[in-house]
């Protein structure tokens, strides 16, 4: 039982290095202002590229930029009935305590 228990970490260790290794060469690959500048459309000469546009890039491939604005939505309208639902049993709890010291005072 031991040598399975034993030969799993082994495993997982070897599994952690390689991500580990395979995590590193993607940073030093891209950094993040590299792709920032992807995004943007710059090239390393400084100027725009029209290649790279933004408009032409949400035109090649619409999908990803219709998931993030669905997960941003999405979260904005989360926020919004969350906002309501505190703000709403605030309004609850200030009312019944109200009736409560009008029941209690009359």
């Amino acid at each position: 039982m031991t040598d399975t228990t034993q030969a799993v970490e082994q495993k997982a260790d070897r599994s952690g290095g390689r991500l580990t290794g395979l995590m590193d060469d993607l940073q030093s690959q891209i950094s993040p202002g590299e792709m920032l500048d992807r995004v943007l459309g710059f090239n390393k000469s400084g100027g725009s590229t029209s290649r790279h546009s933004i408009p032409q890039q949400i035109s090649k491939h619409p999908l990803p930029y219709l998931l993030i604005a669905a997960g941003i939505g999405w979260l904005m309208f989360s926020e919004a009935t969350e906002n309501r639902q505190r703000t709403g049993n605030q309004v609850r709890h200030r009312k019944g305590s109200s009736k409560r010291r009008k029941a209690a005072s009359g």
